[in-house]
Order: C-alpha cells, then structure tokens, then sequence
C-alpha cells in the first residue's frame, strides 16, 4: 500500500483499486456485512441510484439512507430466489 493511501484524495483516484478494497471490507466490517470479492457479477442499477439522488435531495439523507436499506434487502431476496 503507498504512504497516501489514507488520504481521502488518493483513494478516490481510481489507480488505487486495492485501497479502495481495504477500505470497502473495513468499513463494511464496522456494520457486519463481510465483502469477500468474490462477486462474479456487479449490478447496474441506474434507476436505484437516481431514486437514492432524488431522495437524498429532496428529502434529505436520512431519507436516502432508509431507501437504500430497503434497496439492498429487496436485492438480497432476489438473489436468493433467483438460485
């Protein structure tokens, strides 16, 4: 890892991928969700992050926090029934 990885500014530049993956298992470690990498497939979801953007501005980010959980869960079930 370089010296600047803690730097807010280095880790979003997109040369550092293996910051970014430190940083993503950590955090969602803090809240128990465990980031293995093993995912053989990213979802696109336009529509998800409009409607987070819209909530989030229009009524704030509590709001958008309660709609992404709800997001993640309804995902979540999908996967698992789609098996």
């Amino acid at each position: 890892m370089r010296s600047d990885c803690d730097s807010l500014s280095h880790w979003k530049r997109s040369c550092c991928v293996l910051c970014r993956v430190k940083r993503l298992r950590a955090v969602g470690k803090e809240v128990g969700i465990n980031f293995t990498g093993l995912a053989n497939k990213t979802p696109y979801m336009p529509a998800s992050h409009a409607l987070l953007e819209y909530a989030k501005d229009e009524h704030g980010p509590a709001k958008q926090n309660e709609i992404q959980e709800a997001l993640f869960k309804v995902k979540t079930l999908i996967k698992f029934f789609s098996r």
